[in-house]
């Protein structure tokens, strides 16, 4: 049993106030202990990952998106076909069983619906539809099966990329700090919140988790990660709700094994610990372009998801959606100028000069069969 604890809180206006320039006295203050916040959950000894509490809208929004993910699950096989994008890697429309767990298992333990949550197509080239198919394909939705999906997730995602980008410009202002950069220095190719600018290449995962149609006790400390593998996301940002359990009749139910289910992470120092937030709160994690483009200021940990174990976690699901902000494909990665001689870049896969596609396509072949 690992220790379980709760994800550091930190509300909007105090991140809106954050952004605000020519702070000073009390508001100043108060801006230093939520820069500090952000570099304690987000920064080289953080578990990488913060929540926002006071997103207006947030919980009307929760509400009307994660129960689709039941309905979407439950389309006859031939529906979810038709919602399959081959092409794209599954990285558009249903995926199920196509991502690969630990040992390259393929994944049935969950389904995905992706689409881009900011816009529904992308005015793009041959060349690009062809290089970077998992980002300019456009969007396919259930229009005649779910037609309030499409309306449910493009809010869902909105609230969610808002919100990230705040942190984004708090995450550089961070940046600027720990590197010893003045606080009005341009940070270019190396901006957090410039990298995600009108969230042009943002993904959002709508995630059911199958119930277990058995009991399953006791998994192995090796054998984590049964709902989700172990994995880092390599983008900027993930804004991820707070998940949402229900029964075969898809009335809401608490979280059956309350000890053990959920999302862990493992901490810089291997540290491995399950990690709550509320479900007033949106949870962001840090992403691998991010450690990049900070210079090693914000880290990417890793994370899986852990399912629910005993009699009581039968026939129950678990739903769930993230949004993942992350830099358009051409954009070249590049770390932030350090001029106090801590910066260091440690990321599997980069390489001075490689665009964050051509960063996408390594990572997708990691996790895909």
């Amino acid at each position: 049993m690992f220790p379980t604890v709760k994800a550091q809180v930190i509300e909007v206006g105090d991140l809106e106030a954050l952004c605000c320039e020519d702070a000073s006295g009390e508001q100043a203050e108060r801006n230093a202990k939520t820069l500090e916040k952000i570099r304690e959950s987000l920064g080289r000894d953080g578990l990488g990952i913060i929540a926002v509490r006071g997103v207006e809208g947030l919980a009307e929004a929760r509400e009307a998106l994660l129960p689709l993910a039941d309905t979407l699950a439950d389309l006859p096989k031939q529906q979810l076909g038709d919602l399959e994008d081959e092409a794209s890697s599954y990285s558009i429309g249903w995926s199920h069983g196509k991502e690969t767990l630990e040992g390259g298992v393929p994944d049935t333990f969950k389904g995905s619906f992706y689409a881009n949550p900011i816009h529904d197509a992308h005015e793009v080239t041959e060349e690009e539809l062809e290089k970077y198919p998992s980002y300019t394909r456009p969007n396919v939705w259930p229009h005649d099966s779910i037609p309030e999906l499409k309306p449910a997730l493009m809010n869902m995602g909105a609230l969610i990329v808002k919100h990230g980008k705040l942190l984004a410009t708090a995450c550089d202002e961070l940046t600027r700090k720990e590197l010893g950069l003045a606080k009005d220095a341009d940070l270019g190719l190396s901006s957090i919140e410039g990298a995600i600018g009108d969230s042009f290449a943002c993904k959002a995962r709508l995630l059911h988790y199958f119930p277990p149609s058995e009991v399953k006790t006791e998994t192995s400390d090796e054998k984590m990660g049964d709902w989700c593998g172990w994995h880092l996301d390599h983008g900027s940002l993930t804004g991820l709700t707070s998940a949402m359990f229900t029964d075969c009749k898809g009335n809401q139910v608490d979280n059956p094994d309350p000890q053990k289910c959920g999302l862990y992470v493992k901490s810089r120092k291997g540290e491995t610990v399950r990690v709550t937030y509320t479900k007033d709160c949106i949870a962001y994690q840090v992403g691998e372009s991010s450690e990049v483009m900070s210079n090693g200021v914000l880290k990417a940990t890793p994370h899986c998801v852990v399912g629910a174990e005993g009699e009581a976690a039968l026939g129950v699901a678990r739903n769930t959606f993230a949004v993942f902000m992350q830099p358009k494909w051409d954009l070249v990665l590049e770390a932030a100028e350090d001029k106090s001689g801590t910066g260091e870049v440690e990321t599997k896969g980069f390489t001075p000069g490689i665009n964050f596609g051509e960063f996408t396509d390594i990572k997708l072949n990691e996790y895909y069969s």
